[in-house]
């Protein structure tokens, strides 16, 4: 029988990543947003609860569709915080443990802005980055958004109370 993730259409190579962080089952929003943004790929917004999963929901499609082969950053996730945008990071790293390597790099306030430029010479397939930060590389001409495919916004409202709609 099928592995619960496999039939939303995730590989087994990211399934085994997962489940070593303890996830053998879908939640609901992962159910509903898996299939959807592996297949379809079209917007979608979609709330939950915290701890029901939205990283995996939205991480496993991002690292489905992102092209390891390819350089360039392909996927974008902007995260109002720090916190979270390190955090989501981490997590996207863990669920590559057994497949292609699609490069993560995160790009947030408080760490140095050199390093984290230079980082950007590597392939670099997905980043997470939280507003202030992003514009500050794209004003420093360090980071490039021409060939990101995938865009992510996690507590889009969180970024708007933060005074973020300009942006």
């Amino acid at each position: 029988m099928a592995h619960p993730f496999q039939a939303l259409g995730v590989s087994t190579d990211l399934i085994k990543g997962i489940e070593e962080l303890g996830i053998r089952r879908p939640t609901d929003i992962q159910e509903k947003a898996i299939p959807f943004l592996i297949e379809d790929g079209g917007n979608l917004v979609a709330q939950a609860q915290t701890g029901t999963g939205k990283t995996a929901a939205f991480g496993l499609p991002l690292l489905i569709r992102v092209d390891p082969s390819k350089p360039q950053i392909q996927g974008l996730v902007i995260a109002p915080t720090r916190e979270l945008a390190k955090q989501i990071g981490k997590q996207l790293f863990r669920y590559t443990k057994y497949s292609a390597k699609v490069f993560t790099e995160v790009l947030c306030g408080g760490d140095d802005m050199d390093r984290q430029a230079s980082a950007l010479s590597r392939p670099t397939q997905i980043v997470v980055a939280t507003p202030g930060r992003l514009l500050d590389l794209i004003k420093r001409k360090a980071l490039t958004l021409e060939h990101v495919r995938h865009l992510v916004l996690d507590e889009a409202d969180e970024m708007l109370s933060m005074g973020f709609k300009k942006e």
